[in-house]
C-alpha cells in the first residue's frame, strides 16, 4: 500500500494518509476512472494498472463508496 485517501464527493477534495491534500483545482476527481466506476457500480472496485498522476508509477486502485443515509457521500481508496 502506497498511501490510503479519502474523497469528498460535494467538495473534491482528496485527503491522503500522508498528510497531502488535494483540492477540486488540483484534481478533477470526476475524471478518474475509480471515481467513475464506484459512482456506477455503488460498491468496491478495483482498477486495471494506470500511471499515477503524481509520480508516474504503475498503480492500481482498490476503492470503496462512503454511505450516508444511502447515499454515496465519499470515496476511501
Amino acid at each position: 500500500v502506497t498511501v490510503i485517501w479519502t474523497a469528498n464527493i460535494a467538495t473534491g477534495e482528496v485527503l491522503q494518509s500522508d498528510g497531502q491534500i488535494f483540492s477540486s483545482s488540483d484534481m478533477d476527481i470526476t475524471s478518474r476512472d475509480w471515481y467513475k466506476d464506484v459512482m456506477q457500480n455503488n460498491k468496491t472496485i478495483l482498477t486495471a494498472v494506470y500511471k499515477n498522476i503524481n509520480t508516474d508509477d504503475r498503480i492500481v486502485t482498490i476503492a470503496s463508496p462512503l454511505f450516508v443515509n444511502n447515499e454515496i457521500k465519499g470515496i476511501i481508496g
